[in-house]
C-alpha cells in the first residue's frame, strides 16, 4: 500500500498574519516595560531626592546647635542671617576637640620649633587628631585662648593619651589648667571660624573659613531660614541688633526629583532646631 504524504504547509498569508500579531504583542509587552522601567526609575529619584534632603537637613541642624561652641564670650552664635542664607560662628568648623586630663605649663622662653607634649583625658579624643594639623587651645568657660596662636600637631600618642604640638614662641610663662579644649581649626581661620550655608544656583553648599566651599545636595530648588527669638517671635530678616537674640532657626529645604514625562517632582523638608550652646 502507498504511503500518503502531507506536503500542506503555511502560506505566505498565514506567516504574514503571524508576525503581525506578534509584532504587536512584542510592541506592547516593549511598551509596558519601558512604562515599568521609567516609573521605577522616577520613583527612584524621588527617594534619593528625599533622602538627600533628610542628609543636608541633618547637616544644617548640626551646624546650627553647636553654632557658639566655646567662642569669645564677647560673640554671638549668628554673625549673618537672611532669608536664604545663614552665618554660624563657633570654634572649630570640623567640631574635633580634645580635652588637657591635667594642669600644663609653658615655660617663658619656649620658641616655635619646641615640642610640648599635652595629655588628654581619651584616647578617642586623641584620634581625632593627625600630624601637620592645625590646632587652638581654649579656656571653654570663656572661649578665650591663654596663648592667642595657632599651634601645630607633631605627633600623637594613643597608647599614653596624649598629643605633641609646637608653635609656642612665649616670652612669658602660659598656663593651662585640666578641662582646657584642643580645637582643630583650618589654616587661616579667624576665631571664631565662620561657617556658611547658601544656594549657589541649585547646589546647596557649606563654606568655612579657611576651607572651600563644599556641595551637599544638588538640585536644590529653595533653601529657607526662620529666626526664632527669644521673645518667641520670628522674622525671616533680623537686624544686626537682634542677631543675638537668636535662639532657634526653623529650616526648609526643597529640592526636585525627575518625573514621567520629564516632568520634575518637587519634595520639601522643614525642621527647627534649638542653639545649645547660646547664652542665655
Amino acid at each position: 500500500m502507498k504511503a500518503l504524504y502531507n506536503h500542506k504547509g503555511f502560506s505566505l498569508i498565514e506567516m504574514m498574519v503571524t508576525v503581525a500579531i506578534l509584532g504587536v504583542v512584542m510592541t506592547a509587552i516593549y511598551a509596558v516595560y519601558i512604562s515599568m522601567n521609567q516609573t521605577s526609575s522616577n520613583e527612584m529619584d524621588v527617594v534619593e531626592t528625599q533622602q538627600n534632603l533628610r542628609i543636608a537637613l541633618n547637616y544644617i541642624g548640626t551646624d546650627i546647635r553647636m553654632s557658639g561652641c566655646i567662642i569669645p564670650a564677647d560673640q554671638v552664635p549668628v554673625s549673618a542671617a537672611t532669608a536664604s542664607s545663614l552665618t554660624l560662628q563657633t570654634a572649630s568648623s570640623h567640631y574635633d576637640y580634645a580635652m588637657l586630663s591635667g594642669d600644663l605649663v609653658v615655660p617663658a622662653g619656649t620658641i616655635a620649633s619646641d615640642d610640648i607634649i599635652l595629655n588628654i583625658t581619651m584616647p578617642a579624643m586623641v584620634d581625632r587628631f593627625s600630624a601637620g594639623d592645625n590646632v587652638r587651645l581654649i579656656r571653654p568657660q570663656s572661649g578665650e585662648q591663654p596663648y592667642d596662636v595657632d599651634l601645630t600637631v607633631t605627633s600623637t600618642n594613643r597608647a599614653v593619651p596624649s598629643i605633641t604640638l609646637n608653635g609656642f614662641a612665649n616670652s612669658s610663662e602660659v598656663q593651662y589648667k585640666a578641662g582646657d579644649l584642643l580645637a582643630l581649626i583650618d589654616i587661616g581661620a579667624p576665631d571664631p571660624t565662620n561657617v556658611v550655608w547658601n544656594l549657589n544656583g541649585s547646589n546647596l553648599q557649606r563654606t568655612r573659613d579657611g576651607g572651600s566651599a563644599k556641595v551637599i545636595a544638588q538640585n536644590i530648588t529653595a533653601l529657607n531660614f526662620t529666626y526664632i527669638l527669644t521673645n518667641n517671635t520670628t522674622t525671616t530678616a533680623p537686624t544686626a541688633a537682634n542677631l543675638g537674640n537668636i535662639k532657634a532657626v526653623s529650616v526648609a529645604i526643597t529640592g526636585t526629583a525627575n518625573s514621567l514625562h520629564g516632568a520634575p517632582r518637587q519634595r520639601s523638608l522643614e525642621s527647627t532646631f534649638y542653639m545649645r550652646n547660646r547664652l542665655l
